[in-house]
């Protein structure tokens, strides 16, 4: 029993016999060999080899288990090999005549094959249908472009979706075996040959004229055309220079305009406002934090004021060049306040490294005498005072800070007493400072009677940060089966 391999043959999988893989692989190499000498001989090789390849799949698909030696023999008496051509060249018969009448010779080989519809490459203009099919019928593709123009005009479009369908759904024929199918040559060996040198006669004859007619024209008119186009070209580069510099300059000035404006009103804004100082508090900590704020601020904000303003006062007065080293120092300073900003920010995000929640504190309530306890939410009382809201969740006051952070749990209770704890969390840059900041934190719920009154948030001393404070109020109580 022979052995199966699968080669990879132009891209392609095929499974073979082990002695046909060898009388295969000698056939390419000769053909190789007898076609070394030749113009495109890489390119014919190639083509022969996919041509072969597409016979092995035809193959393959009608229920062929593997390749075998008869099928390479069969191939290559229908390609033809090195020695029939040189035997045909010395009697002078055609190739096809001497192929034809060699005994054993299957027929479906030798007979004139039929055509396959392809897209023309070569005679196309926009896909390369009409070429396909002019090919295809050995008809004048003038005729179907013709056909399919009126179709598209007198049709509704019907003429371009036809197109594009058969465009879509049609290959274009890429090798020189594809173009010979297309015509309804034979594809042999010698037939793919002249095919590939036909082509690349044709491509170095496109190529040498155009050389020619591009050394014409550069010599006569082409030159003297060329002079003029390039003073017009100039003249109209250097006026849509002098445009694009003139609007890049004014609209430049009034950036920096707006820019020093901006940048001024928001300076002012957090030096003199009280709520910006207010929320500076509750973000910075005492130290470090709060002596870098200002630095940061008058750098990152006053250099650019201070730049700009240079820059402005110098192009209305005329100066010339600024003073370099002034320049310099401006550059210094903005970016010391970056390092400012960086440092803090970073000090910052430090101060939320740790995380602590407190044990359950117990807040005493009487036990209400209907047996039921009705929660409330307390009145907002800060609503006519001055402050910010931040997502409705951080309010800040002259005096104090407040923080809608509240949630509430439901438990099941031990007994049938209802029974109040309270939870609070925060964090810090260790879990000493967490501690810290929750002992600073103000929650008292009151009780009256039944009612039991939520405040809408709670307060932190002013003194103490924003670090993330949450407060959760669990509530137990006897639970009511339905």
């Amino acid at each position: 029993m022979k052995k199966i391999i699968n080669i990879n043959l132009s891209s392609r999988l095929i499974p073979i016999e082990d002695s046909a893989y060898e009388i295969l692989r000698q056939y390419l190499d000769s053909l190789k060999r007898y076609f070394s000498q030749e113009d495109g001989a890489d390119e014919i090789v190639s083509d022969i080899e996919s041509r072969i390849a597409e016979i092995f799949q035809d193959k393959l698909r009608k229920g062929a288990h593997c390749i075998t030696d008869a099928d390479v023999q069969e191939v290559k008496t229908s390609m033809g090999t090195p020695e029939q051509f040189d035997q045909d060249a010395k009697t002078g018969a055609s190739a096809e005549t001497g192929n034809q009448s060699q005994p054993g010779a299957d027929p479906y080989y030798y007979t004139r094959p039929r055509k396959r519809f392809y897209r023309d490459p070569e005679a196309k203009i926009l896909g390369g249908v009409c070429g396909g099919l002019g090919a295809y019928f050995n008809i004048d593709p003038l005729v179907f472009r013709i056909i399919f123009a009126l179709l598209a005009i007198g049709g509704f479009g019907t003429g371009i979706v036809v197109y594009f369908i058969i465009w879509i759904a049609t290959p274009e024929a890429f090798t020189a075996a594809e173009k010979l199918e297309m015509r309804g040559e034979r594809v042999d060996v010698n037939n793919i040959k002249n095919a590939v040198q036909e082509e690349m006669n044709a491509f170095k004859q496109r190529v040498g004229s155009m050389g020619d007619d591009f050394k014409n024209f550069s010599q006569g008119r082409g030159k003297q055309f060329g002079k003029e186009a390039g003073n017009a070209i100039n003249g109209f580069v250097i006026g849509l220079r002098n445009v694009l510099v003139f609007l890049t300059k004014g609209l430049f000035m009034f950036v920096a305009v707006v820019v020093l404006l901006s940048m001024i009103a928001a300076l002012i804004g957090v030096t003199f406002f009280s709520e910006a100082l207010s929320v500076k508090d509750i973000f910075l900590a005492e130290g470090a934090q709060s002596f870098l704020f200002w630095p940061t601020i008058v750098l990152l904000f006053g250099v650019p004021i201070v730049s700009i303003v240079i820059y402005l006062l110098r192009k209305t007065s005329g100066v010339g060049q600024p003073n370099k080293y002034a320049g310099m120092s401006l550059g210094f300073l903005w970016l010391l306040g970056i390092v400012f900003g960086i440092w803090l920010l970073a000090s910052v995000f430090k101060d939320f490294n740790a995380e602590w929640k407190n044990p359950r504190e117990t807040f005493y309530i009487r036990q209400p005498s209907n047996g039921k306890l009705i929660l409330r939410a307390q009145e907002d009382m800060l609503g006519t005072d001055r402050h910010w809201f931040f997502g409705h969740d951080l309010r800040v006051l002259d005096d104090t800070t407040i923080v809608n952070d509240v949630h509430i749990r439901i438990e099941e209770s031990s007994n049938n007493d209802f029974q109040v704890f309270i939870v609070k969390k925060s964090r810090g840059r260790n879990v000493a400072d967490a501690k810290r900041y929750i002992s600073l934190l103000r929650f008292v719920p009151e009780q009256q009677d039944s009612v039991l009154i939520i405040p809408n948030g709670f307060a932190l001393a002013k003194n103490a940060s924003y670090r993330n404070q949450e407060v959760v109020l669990i509530i137990q109580c006897r639970w009511v089966k339905v």
